[in-house]
């Protein structure tokens, strides 16, 4: 392993302060609508995060992180091609970006700033001309005056295969302009002569959500070597979910770390977006240290980035190092960074943790607690035997739950039809997770008893507890008096927690035979990375232009929010 040197962490939690309580929101990007008032940058919301970042910086740079993310090019920088309203506000933002850099750099932190390919306003979309050669030059000249105004910015995390969610709003929307590995590998020879120059490093994230063939970005050997092969530049760092899928349990080590000689960091999730977002503990340090030790070896490795706010579309809204915080999203910010600089492992982490802030006597009951938390997620929020099949949909791995999405809890007869074909100790799980929910009792027990950090394991054990008799319904015989019984559950619940998870519970019959659907999966999924002959013929090729059927034919079965959040669905057919 090569040196490891930078420790990144995204510090974007002070700009949700206050953004739409008690809605649904996305926490994938700065929300800059929030930061206006009446079509004009709001000064005091901005005074408010200059004054929440200092202490933010403060609280990591006394754990040992050596560099911040913030959000993004876009709204650095005012230009020629916008429209004049959003210069206006462009030129207060670049006075404050210039205070949250300096801020930063004095108290020893780099700062890296996200960016999509291609941000644009309408009227900019129009001026930079059609075509992918005249929108990267444009951007281009973009990153060169980037670099002019703010010599003190240490490089830029490029994204290029996701976009702004569908619900996003305000002035620039991303465009999903890379499709294919010719056009990444053409981007790269465009930039990378601006980062030398400029001495500045281009993170260049290999995440994407399946659209295109440059889709498999993620996971694909010969998409890697395709596009990163021809270059060997210092600047050029390339970034990697430690999965070959978004941030889920159970997935082993991404491959792509193995086949690269590049510069690359490790991506790490501290505040779970499919885990309650730090709302109950969801403790990750047993999987990092297993990280950790399979990366040992690998070349070129040379830091790690840790989300402690971003990601997901949820209603929750514990804000890391920052008002609202969580106890819980600190504990893995804290263990992700002592296992990869310090070299701890994940009990020693803990053990540092509790010295730290609290006693050395409250180590073990802390490694105790956590380990708990460990346990019931990985065995009660996840269905373990499915979690764990390596399933490939055209260009991506499928998600390690179906049941449980962001705050979304789905109990559908669609998914009990599809579980019960793809998991076959279905009564095994039920005696299971029966199993996790008394370990999350004994969680409030230990917290108690031992005097530690009790937030959330209340709502912690009444959500789990209906996980828990979910899969009753998922893989028992139907019986009435049970489905009833979850009904009285979910309705307790809703009254209990007026912040919680969507309960989504109907039970209206999928018509597909078991027989039929299991056929049908077999064909349509594969166990291996690599495509089949079928997957060029069809489900690469003909399911992208057969999509509004395949959307028409989901009409009831697939759940609304997948069309509507995120990418859509239809991301994952072009």
């Amino acid at each position: 392993m090569a040196s490891m040197e930078l420790f990144l962490i995204d510090a974007i939690s002070p700009f949700f302060r206050g953004y739409r309580e008690g809605k649904r929101i996305n926490w994938s990007k700065i929300p800059f609508e929030h930061l206006e008032k009446e079509g004009e940058a709001d000064l005091a919301r901005l005074d408010q995060i200059t004054e929440d970042l200092e202490s933010f910086y403060r609280r990591v740079v006394e754990i040992g992180y050596t560099a911040v993310t913030l959000d993004d090019v876009a709204h650095m920088l005012p230009h020629e091609d916008y429209e004049e309203e959003v210069n206006r506000k462009l030129v207060v933002y670049a006075t404050y970006y210039r205070k949250w850099i300096t801020s930063a750099r004095r108290q020893g932190l780099k700062v890296y700033i996200t960016t999509d390919f291609l941000f644009a306003t309408p009227q900019s979309l129009e001026k930079m001309g059609r075509g992918f050669g005249n929108r990267t030059r444009w951007f281009r000249r973009m990153i060169r005056t980037f670099f002019e105004q703010y010599p003190d910015v240490a490089g830029v995390i490029l994204r290029i295969g996701e976009v702004d969610g569908k619900d996003v709003e305000g002035d620039f929307l991303s465009h999903l302009m890379v499709k294919h590995p010719r056009q990444a590998r053409y981007l790269l020879r465009e930039l990378l002569p601006e980062f030398e120059a400029a001495g500045r490093n281009l993170i260049f994230r290999l995440w994407s959500v399946g659209a295109y063939p440059i889709g498999d970005l993620i996971w694909n050997r010969k998409t890697l070597h395709q596009v990163f092969d021809p270059f060997d530049s210092p600047n050029l760092i390339l970034s990697i979910k430690h999965g070959e899928s978004d941030f889920f349990r159970h997935l082993p080590l991404n491959k792509q770390f193995l086949r690269s000689t590049h510069k690359k960091i490790v991506e790490l999730q501290a505040r779970r977006e499919y885990e309650g977002c730090g709302e109950y503990p969801s403790y990750i340090g047993n999987d990092v240290e297993k990280i950790q030790d399979l990366l040992q070896g690998v070349t070129g490795l040379i830091g790690m980035s840790v989300w402690c706010q971003t990601g997901g579309w949820t209603r929750f809204r514990k804000l890391t190092y920052t008002e609202q915080s969580s106890v819980w999203n600190e504990i893995n910010v804290w263990v992700c960074l002592r296992i990869f600089k310090e070299r701890e492992s994940a009990p020693q982490a803990l053990r540092s943790y509790a010295a730290h802030y609290w006693t050395p006597e409250k180590g073990e009951p802390l490694i105790a607690l956590m380990n708990a938390s460990d346990q019931a997620v990985k065995t009660l929020l996840y269905i373990d035997e499915y979690a764990q099949r390596k399933l490939f949909f055209r260009r991506v791995r499928l998600p390690s739950t179906l049941s449980v999405y962001w705050d979304r809890i789905l109990i559908l007869h669609p998914i009990r039809k599809i579980l019960r074909c793809l998991v076959d100790s279905g009564e095994a799980k039920v005696d299971q997770g029966m199993k996790a929910l008394r370990i999350v009792d004994e969680m409030r027990g230990i917290a108690k008893r031992e005097e530690l950090p009790s937030e959330g394991l209340d709502f912690m054990y009444h959500t789990f507890e209906i996980l828990a008799e979910a899969r009753k319904y998922y893989f028992l015989p139907y019986s009435e008096q049970q489905t009833r019984d979850l009904r009285q559950m979910i309705d307790a619940y809703k009254h209990l927690y007026p912040v919680r998870y969507s309960v989504r519970m109907e039970l209206t019959p999928f018509k597909v035979k078991s027989h039929t659907l299991r056929i049908f999966l077999g064909t349509m999924l594969r166990e291996k990375r690599g495509y089949r002959a079928f997957d060029h013929v069809f489900t690469v090729r003909f399911l992208s232009i057969l999509f509004p059927v395949v959307k028409r034919m989901g009409t009831g079965v697939i759940p609304d929010f997948v069309h509507k959040q995120a990418m859509g669905l239809e991301a994952v057919f072009k």
